[in-house]
C-alpha cells in the first residue's frame, strides 16, 4: 500500500506553542520518511527559510481583512487540489475554518485543539464552523488532558500531548530581570497583572511576547520604564534567563500550557494562576495564586526570600520530560494518522 499523504495547516510557522510544536512534530514526521507537507497561512515577519518543496507559505498576514482572507482560502484550495492529500490536519481556529469549507472530496480532516477556549471573540464564526466540521465527520485531537468533550463538536478527542525539550544552547544571559512573562500580550494572558504586581512590589520584570495589547502596555508603563523591559517575540527565551528567574503564567484559561511546560522542565522556578487548565500540572499549592493581590504577596515574598521555595520537584520534571519526548509524541501522531497501516 502506498504512502499516506498528509497535510499539516497551520497559523504560520511561529507565533506560538501551537504552531512550534505542530512544526516539531511535522518534521520529525518527514524525518521518519513520512509523505508530510505544511501549508503555513499567515506570514510571519521573522519567517525562518524552511524546508521550501514541503511547505508552502500562503499570502496572508496576521489580522488581514475578509479580502486577504478570501485570496488566502482560494489559494489554499489551489494547493490542496494539486497535492491530493489523503488525510489534513488542522491546527487552531484559522485551519478549521479553512478545512470546514474546503470542497468535499475523499479527504480525511483531523482537527486539532489547542485551547479551553476555543473562537474567543468569534463565537458565532466558531459555531458555523464546528457544526459544519461536525457534518463532514471530523476527528478531533486535544492537546489539554483536562479536555474531555470537544465544544460543538459532541466528540471524545484523541489526547496528543505537544512535545517540549530542555534548552541545550548555552547562551549568555542576555535578559536580566527575575521576574519573567512569557507569552502572547492578549488580554487571556494577562499579561498586566505579572506587569502591576511587579510595579507594585518594585521588582524589574521581563516581558517576553509580542501581541495585540503590546502597544496599550508600552503606553500604559511609560512612566516604569526602569522596572518594565518589553522584549518582544523570542523564538527561544530559555537560552537567554538566569535560572534564578521567576515565570510569571497568570493565564485566564489555557490550551497545552507549553510555557509552563517548557519552563518545568528547563528547571524554572514558576508560579501558576489557579484554574483547571494550570493545576493539572500537580504543582504545590503555594505555585498557584488565584488574584492579582495575591501574586502580589508571591512576588514581594521573592524579593525577600528568593525563589527556591516555587522550584518544581524533580520528579515532576522527568515526568514532563518524558511525557514530552518528540519521540513519544511523534508515535502517537502516527497511530492517530495510521501511518504504520498504511505502510503496512
Amino acid at each position: 500500500m502506498t504512502d499516506t499523504k498528509v497535510l499539516f495547516v497551520v497559523n504560520a510557522l511561529s507565533g506560538g506553542g501551537a504552531e512550534a510544536s505542530a512544526l516539531s512534530v511535522f518534521h520529525e514526521l518527514r524525518a521518519l520518511g513520512n509523505d508530510i507537507k505544511l501549508i503555513a497561512i499567515n506570514r510571519a515577519s521573522d519567517e525562518v527559510n524552511e524546508i521550501r518543496e514541503a511547505i508552502i507559505l500562503l499570502d496572508r498576514n496576521w489580522k488581514a481583512g475578509p479580502f486577504k482572507t478570501v485570496l488566502a482560502y482560494l489559494s489554499f484550495v489551489k494547493n490542496l487540489n494539486r497535492l491530493k492529500p489523503d488525510l489534513v490536519v488542522a491546527h487552531c481556529e484559522l485551519p478549521e475554518l479553512f478545512c470546514a469549507f474546503m470542497p468535499r472530496n475523499r479527504t480525511r480532516i483531523i482537527a486539532v485543539e489547542h485551547t479551553s477556549n476555543p473562537w474567543a471573540g468569534r463565537k458565532f464564526l466558531g459555531v458555523i464552523t464546528r457544526v459544519i466540521l461536525k457534518f463532514r465527520r471530523v476527528s478531533w485531537v486535544t492537546v489539554n488532558k483536562s479536555q474531555n468533550r470537544i465544544w460543538l463538536g459532541d466528540a471524545k478527542p484523541v489526547l496528543i500531548h505537544n512535545p517540549a525539550a530542555k534548552n541545550e544552547k548555552a547562551e549568555p544571559v542576555k535578559i536580566k530581570e527575575k521576574i519573567i512573562f512569557i507569552g502572547r500580550l492578549t488580554e487571556g494572558k494577562r499579561p498586566e497583572w505579572a506587569i502591576n504586581a511587579a510595579i507594585s512590589c518594585v521588582i524589574p520584570i521581563g516581558v517576553i511576547g509580542d501581541g495585540e495589547l503590546m502597544q496599550l502596555l508600552l503606553d500604559k508603563n511609560l512612566d516604569h520604564e526602569e522596572l518594565v523591559n518589553f522584549y518582544g517575540y523570542m523564538n527561544n527565551p530559555w537560552a537567554h534567563l538566569s535560572q534564578d528567574a521567576l515565570i510569571v503564567m497568570p493565564s485566564q484559561y489555557e490550551g497545552d500550557g507549553l510555557v509552563a511546560v517548557e519552563a518545568i522542565i528547563n528547571g524554572f522556578p514558576i508560579v501558576l494562576a489557579d484554574n483547571q487548565d494550570l493545576r493539572r500540572f500537580g504543582l504545590p499549592s503555594g505555585n498557584y495564586f488565584s488574584t492579582e493581590n495575591e501574586l502580589r504577596g508571591i512576588l514581594q515574598r521573592v524579593k525577600n526570600e528568593g525563589v527556591s521555595a516555587f522550584r518544581t520537584p524533580e520528579s515532576l520534571i522527568k515526568k514532563l520530560q518524558n511525557e514530552r519526548d518528540i519521540r513519544t509524541v511523534t508515535l502517537k501522531w502516527r497511530q492517530v494518522l495510521k501511518l504504520d497501516e498504511a505502510n503496512r
